[in-house]
């Protein structure tokens, strides 16, 4: 029997970390390592073929820290484990990125141009510039024998997730009427069984450069305050909407349902 690859997890407590675990345990050889914690040079990489980096530090809008530590935490250790990783002879290195790094996302009220790859980088906070960074020096590392792939999720939704979508549904739940018509608006979203399943892709097909996972097409605002705000009893009243799998050559993913959100919280 083939024994199973062996994936080197950092950020394991976070919300992607803890998915991936919990969907891909039983394919994978998953060994986890706090990098506040540990070193990056005494880290065991021994058998390890993929390294996949979620640990960083988050954007936060409450508190934003300064921008010399969202460098040293998301640029300069990122780049430290990495050529740990390489040194050590390991095949792949997936690091987590945003896509912060394009920049500004705008207001509700405008209409901004779907994001690809290929779109243009302006980050204009120490959180997109910090990643931005990492991603310019870890695709320096790339070679034959060293695969870099970076992924800039855009906003990711699932049960346990922190962020935009719950404080939203919060809202909604206490004020049922929001300023959201904006029927042109639209956001990328991309739901963590899909995300996770595109991580293990990247692992099986290793591939290199920039992945922009998302769902294929843009999510309309005023579409999502509606699903928050509909009535619910139990799972089975559940909403059944569907955002669909990631917009991506590299494979197929399942198509996950919007599971209600006012449920998480």
């Amino acid at each position: 029997m083939e024994s199973a690859t062996k994936v080197l997890l950092t950020g394991s407590s976070g919300f992607i970390g803890r998915h991936f675990i919990s969907d891909f345990k039983r394919h994978y050889d998953i060994r986890t390592t706090n990098l506040r914690a540990l070193d990056p040079s005494q880290i065991d990489f021994l058998e390890i073929e993929t390294v996949v980096h979620c640990a960083g530090l988050a954007h936060q809008m409450d508190r934003s820290p300064p921008e010399e530590e969202y460098f040293e935490v998301n640029c300069n250790l990122s780049v430290k484990l990495a050529k740990a990783a390489k040194e050590a002879g390991v095949l792949h290195f997936i690091y987590f990125s945003t896509s912060h790094v394009f920049g500004d996302s705008g207001t509700l009220s405008l209409t901004n141009p779907p994001l690809s790859p290929a779109s243009s980088c302006h980050p204009t906070d120490g959180y997109g510039k910090s990643k931005l960074a990492a991603e310019k020096e870890l695709l320096s590392l790339s070679s034959k024998s060293f695969t870099v792939s970076i992924v800039r999720p855009p906003l990711v939704y699932g049960r346990g997730a922190k962020g935009n979508i719950p404080r939203l549904g919060k809202l909604i739940q206490r004020i049922p009427i929001l300023p959201l018509g904006y029927g042109k608006n639209r956001r990328s979203l991309i739901y963590i069984g899909n995300l996770t399943a595109f991580i293990d892709t990247l692992i099986r097909k290793k591939r290199r450069a920039f992945s922009f996972p998302k769902t294929p097409n843009r999510f309309q605002l005023k579409l999502l305050q509606k699903e928050l705000q509909r009535p619910w009893e139990n799972d089975a009243s559940l909403s059944e909407f569907r955002v669909g799998p990631f917009d991506s050559s590299v494979g197929s993913v399942q198509k996950t349902p919007l599971v209600f959100l006012a449920t998480w919280f």
